[in-house]
């Protein structure tokens, strides 16, 4: 949690971030089960890669929990999020109807 805090140059909601940190495992795992295609290690385990300022030990070396799916996380889990929305019927929104708000 302190890297993530660190990161946020100590702005950043603590309560929120803590949340993130302890709940990130149970996600990870969701998303495997609705069929997230992460990298394996060759035991079968999720691959983690290090990724930005992650660090062990408040400030220690570098830690590797990032899950990963190849190269292409981010369109992996759009897909993914997606398929479960039509799989459930619920209905998705049309981008060029949204209207932004400031």
């Amino acid at each position: 949690m302190y890297d993530t805090v660190k990161g946020s140059d100590y702005i950043g909601d603590q309560d929120a971030i803590e949340y993130m940190c302890k709940t990130g495992p149970e996600a990870i795992l969701e998303l495997e089960h609705m069929g997230l295609p992460f990298s394996r290690l060759d035991d079968g385990r999720i691959y983690q890669r290090p990724f930005g300022g992650q660090s062990k030990n408040f400030g220690g070396e570098q830690a590797a929990r990032t899950a990963a799916a190849a190269d292409r996380t981010g369109h992996a889990l759009l897909h993914t999020l997606y398929q479960q929305n039509l799989k459930n019927h619920h209905q998705p929104f049309s981008p060029s109807g949204m209207r932004w708000i400031w």
